[in-house]
């Protein structure tokens, strides 16, 4: 049995990320095949990925953030955020805020090139 959490697509393959049995976020080919594109074994269990210009983004529940190559899975980016995480990422514009449960929310730039962090604010 395959638990898969979170899923999304860019019209062409769809991503899904898991914990369990085994960790992984794996992109399958949506033309009918059932085949897989390309996977990794990068656990991001709770919080839902989001895609953005080709490009995969995510953030692992440890607070590590990403960035992925839809088409090939290449990892351009990560960085670690802190905290714990079960919010999912939210895209406005150009800008993807991550909550943490301690109630800090980092905006950095959907920018496959670079993290380049806009701001960080704590819930009161």
């Amino acid at each position: 049995m395959l638990v898969a959490w979170g899923f999304t697509t860019d019209g062409e393959r769809v991503f899904v990320s898991g914990g369990y049995p085994r960790k992984h976020v794996q992109a399958v080919h949506l033309d009918g095949s059932g085949k897989t594109a390309w996977e990794n074994g990068t656990q991001v269990y709770v919080p839902s990925m989001i895609v953005h210009r080709s490009h995969l983004y995510a953030i692992q529940d440890s607070g590590v953030a990403m960035c992925w190559k839809c088409d090939t899975g290449e990892e351009l980016w990560k960085e670690r955020l802190g905290g714990t995480f079960t919010a999912s990422l939210v895209l406005v514009g150009e800008n993807l805020f991550a909550t943490n449960e301690s109630g800090e929310t980092f905006i950095f730039q959907a920018n496959p090139r670079q993290f380049e962090s806009v701001a960080k604010n704590k819930l009161g």
